[in-house]
Formats: structure tokens, sequence, C-alpha cells
């Protein structure tokens, strides 16, 4: 998954939200003094959401923020790595990737304001065997996408979209034109304990075994 490719999103009909290009041209120019200036305002609507993450991925698209990281193997179950970007001290960015049992991949992105999450993205897939295709070993991955819009720590907006891809298929969905859906916010409590987890072993420099221990 492309990293930078994966995160605007614009409503399109009350149950369905397409792709936002803007956002895309605003994370991958170059940064003005008016980028700055909002990112440092506050945070109250999805507009200033969205300024403030397209800044913080411009900034990591141009190395202008620096960042440390550290891997983590839990028994062969569940391995992974964990980045953090932060800019003049101030983190801004967790990125979780990892997998569990061979068969699920997921990164994790908690984009961070004065250390409460504003936006929080998740990329999940799973993959089984395609007993439709011909070919025995044809394979197919479920793709599960959310993004939530969090302002004053409690969800604004919550979006989803899922897609099927195969490996026998000739034309595949890409993301990026596949349309988000509005769902119903529910607690973030989960979200937030993740969070909290990731935050904890911000200055961790060895590898792990497991992130929970």
């Amino acid at each position: 998954m492309v990293f930078f490719s994966l995160l605007s999103c614009r409503e399109k009909s009350d149950t369905t939200v397409a792709e936002d290009s803007t956002l895309e041209a605003v994370a991958g120019a170059e940064e003005s003094p008016a980028d700055t200036a909002a990112t440092l305002s506050a945070i109250n609507t999805i507009e200033d959401i969205e300024e403030a993450y397209a800044y913080v991925l411009s900034k990591i698209e141009h190395h202008s923020m620096d960042s440390t990281s550290f891997g983590y193997n839990c028994h062969g179950e569940k391995q992974g790595n964990v980045q953090y970007f932060s800019e003049n001290g101030q983190l801004r960015l967790i990125r979780h990737t990892y997998n569990e049992y061979s068969h699920h991949d997921a990164t994790d992105h908690y984009f961070v304001k004065d250390s409460s999450l504003y936006f929080v993205f998740f990329d999940r897939m799973s993959w089984s065997f395609d007993s439709q295709a011909k070919e025995p070993e044809a394979v197919k991955e479920e793709i599960t996408e959310n993004r939530f819009y969090i302002v004053d720590n409690q969800p604004v907006r919550c979006l989803e979209k899922k897609f099927t891809t195969r490996s026998a298929a000739a034309n595949n969905p890409r993301s990026a034109l596949v349309a988000n859906k509005e769902v119903g916010c529910t607690s973030l409590e989960l979200v937030r304990e993740n969070f909290r987890l990731l935050v904890q072993h911000r200055h961790q420099q060895d590898s792990l075994s497991c992130l929970e221990d």
C-alpha cells in the first residue's frame, strides 16, 4: 500500500464519500508559511483536520520531520514496526505496520496534535485462497479501510470502505477509486488504548518481543 495516496476523502452523498484529490495535491506540494500557520491553529472542524494532516504528509514527504522506529516479533504470531514522526520535539504521527498469523496485514496511522488524536486511518487486509479461481494457488484479499475524524477527543465523522482484489483477476479495484461510506461513529476507546500503548514506547530503540509486555 502506498502510504501517501490512501488518506483523502470527501462526502459524495448521505451514504457515500468520494476521494478528495485536493488533499493529495496539498500533501505533495511545497509547504508555505500559510501551511505552517494552519498546523499550529486549533482543530475545531473537519476542514482543520484535513489541513493539519495534509501538512504532516507534506513535511514527511519532504523529509522535514524527525523519525524513530523499532520492530517487534511476538512469538512469531504477530510482528511489526512502529515509526514515530516528530516536529520540533512534538509528536505528529505514529505509523504502526504489522501482520498476524501470515494471513492478516495492517497499517494504522495516528495523527497527533498537542498529544491528542485528530485523525486515525486504518488499512487492514486479510487474504485467503480463492475458491472461485481455476488456478489452485490463486488468492483473494479482503481490504477494509477506516477513517476517524476527531475533534475534542470525540469522533465527528467516521468513514469505511471495503473491496476485494483477486490475483487471478485481470482488473482489480483501486483504493483511490472506491467510494467511502459514512458509518456510525462508535466509542473510540479501543483506538485510544492502542494509541496509548504506542505512545508508551515512543522512545524505544531496541527490538521487542511483544508490545503488550
